[in-house]
């Protein structure tokens, strides 16, 4: 939605001028369709968040910002726990990579209908 908001000329036939917030999501946005957002929807407030379907939002760009920082996903929301932890199942050191674990209040409890689906969800959520 963003890359249309941004690229498509019909944009300009619309007048979105009342939208004042806009996380953009999905996948990760470079610094110039950022910049070419805020071009679109100057009165907006305006970044990226992540997060996934089990776990709602898991960070957002900080709203005392009006424009998030380009190339990230801010910060934490209030009363989640994350790590990094390696392949080996240990905890990441800053700057090594790893997996991020997350868990908190918004998180999914499992599966519907799918007792191997929530066995892997409940191995692996717990940070």
């Amino acid at each position: 939605m963003a890359v249309l908001l941004a690229k498509r000329s019909a944009t300009k036939n619309y007048d979105i001028s009342h939208v004042r917030f806009v996380a953009i999501g999905a996948a990760p946005v470079s610094a110039e369709l950022q910049e070419q957002v805020v071009k679109v929807i100057p009165n907006a407030e305006i970044g990226q968040v992540y997060g996934m379907t089990e776990t709602a939002v898991v960070s957002l760009f900080p709203l005392s910002q009006r424009i998030g920082t380009p190339g990230s996903a801010g910060v934490f929301i209030p009363g989640l726990r994350a790590r990094i932890v390696k392949p080996d199942g240990t905890a990441a050191k800053a700057g090594e990579q790893g997996e991020l674990y997350v868990t908190g209040p918004s998180m999914a409890l499992g599966y519907y209908n799918n007792e191997k689906a929530c066995a892997e969800f409940h191995h692996v959520r717990a940070p």
